[in-house]
């Protein structure tokens, strides 16, 4: 069974992002885990499924609101 820790390890290491060390212990968890050794393939599957689709610019009005709304979230609130 995978736990939502373990979750985040696999996604981490299908990242890249796990140091040496980690990332050594994931590859011998792997070894002896078939359940882990699927949802991995299923991360990067589906990570090359999105990889292969174009990319769609966003709307320049839509940057901006996001970006409008992101600094007005940092601003310190004001009562």
């Amino acid at each position: 069974m995978i736990r939502s820790h373990s979750m985040k390890k696999l996604s981490l290491y299908a990242d890249g992002a796990l140091g040496k060390t980690a990332s050594r212990q994931m590859q011998q968890h792997l070894q002896s885990c078939p359940s882990c050794r699927l949802r991995l393939e299923e991360i990067m599957r589906l990570r090359r499924a999105l990889a292969a689709k174009p990319a769609h610019a966003l709307p320049a009005r839509f940057v901006r609101t996001v970006m409008g709304n992101y600094r007005a979230l940092q601003s310190p609130a004001t009562f």
